[in-house]
C-alpha cells in the first residue's frame, strides 16, 4: 500500500493553465457552461470542468506547451510553424518513452478585481499562495486526479492572510469532495 502511494504522489504533476487556454476559438475548457463538479469554501471555489480538446490514441496527455490558442490540435504543417510541429514530435517521444504515464492536475487560477482586491499586489500574491499549497499537497500525498478535466479554483479576499496549513487543509478537502462526486458521475453515465 504504501508503495502504490509513493507511485501515485510521484505520478501527478500540476500544470497551470494560461487564461489564454480558455478563450475561443480553441479552448482547452468551456467554463462559461456547468461544472462537472464543484467545491465552495470562504477561501476560494473549486470547479472542475471537462476537458474540451480530444485525445488521440496515439496521444495520451496533451504535451506542457499546448501551442497557441487559435491554432488547430494536433499540428499539422499546413497551420503551424515548423517550432509548433517539433514540440508536438518531441511530446510524442516522451510520451513513447515513458514507463508509467504521468497524470497531470490541469489548474488555473482565477483571481478577480471583484473577488480579491484592486491591487495586482495582493492578487498575485492569492494566486501564488493557493498554487504553492496545491503544488506542496501533492508533492507530499496522494492526490486522486481527475486526467481528462480541468480545474479551475477562483480565489476569494480571505485566501490573502490565510494560514498555509490552513489552504493546504481546504485543498485536501476540495480535491477529495471534487473526485468523489466525479466518480459518482461517471459510474451513472
Amino acid at each position: 500500500m504504501k508503495q502504490c502511494a509513493e507511485a501515485l504522489r510521484r505520478s501527478v504533476q500540476v500544470v497551470r493553465l494560461p487564461a489564454s487556454a480558455f478563450q475561443p476559438p480553441n479552448p482547452a475548457a468551456y467554463v462559461h457552461r456547468r461544472a462537472a463538479a464543484q467545491f465552495r469554501s470562504d477561501l476560494f471555489q473549486l470547479r472542475l470542468y471537462p476537458l474540451h480538446i480530444e485525445l488521440k490514441e496515439n496521444l495520451v496527455r496533451l504535451p506542457r506547451v499546448l501551442g497557441p490558442p487559435w491554432l488547430p490540435w494536433p499540428p499539422n504543417p499546413e497551420t503551424h510553424d515548423g517550432r509548433h510541429i517539433r514540440l508536438y514530435k518531441a511530446a510524442q517521444a516522451m510520451l513513447a518513452n515513458e514507463p508509467d504515464r504521468l497524470r497531470i492536475l490541469r489548474t488555473t487560477v482565477f483571481v478577480s478585481k471583484k473577488n480579491v482586491h484592486k491591487l495586482a499586489v495582493v492578487r498575485n500574491r492569492c494566486r501564488t499562495r493557493l498554487i504553492a499549497a496545491l503544488r506542496e499537497l501533492v508533492a507530499q500525498e496522494a492526490v486522486n486526479v481527475a486526467d481528462r478535466y480541468v480545474y479551475v479554483f477562483v480565489a476569494q479576499a480571505r485566501l490573502y492572510s490565510a494560514p498555509i496549513s490552513e489552504i493546504a487543509d481546504t485543498l485536501r478537502g476540495a480535491l477529495k469532495h471534487v473526485s468523489k462526486v466525479q466518480s459518482d458521475v461517471s459510474i451513472e453515465s
